[in-house]
């Protein structure tokens, strides 16, 4: 494991093998997901590779959805359908799932929802 601290608490990268982690926020003046959005406005086109290797449907071009507080081990990778929302309380900001990610989830994933 390689670190590139920027002080005790942050990091500029971090490397596992050959899988490297950049915070791309320290060197970019917005966020990745703002960015693409005022790169969208003016058009598809300027986006060919994506288009190319992903194609040209909208949930290409939006920000994805995690949910990072289910996911507490690998087991979950494995798991072929979408929890109820409520299994989706978000700890880090104390709130629940909003209505809008979890549909997004749902329209976008290939999972469908769990009957639990």
């Amino acid at each position: 494991m390689k670190v590139i601290p920027l002080n005790g608490e942050r990091f500029l990268l971090f490397q596992i093998g050959n899988l490297k982690f950049i915070d791309s926020f320290q060197f970019l003046s917005a966020s990745l997901e703002h960015l693409v959005e005022l790169l969208l406005k003016t058009g598809k086109h300027n986006f060919q590779h994506t288009i190319k290797y992903f194609g040209d449907q909208d949930f290409v071009f939006a920000k994805g959805v995690f949910l990072y507080s289910y996911f507490t081990d690998r087991s979950k990778f494995d798991e072929t359908c979408l929890l109820h929302i409520e299994k989706f309380y978000n700890r880090l900001h104390d709130e629940p799932l909003s209505t809008d990610n979890y549909e997004l989830a749902q329209r976008f994933g290939t999972l469908i929802e769990c009957k639990l």
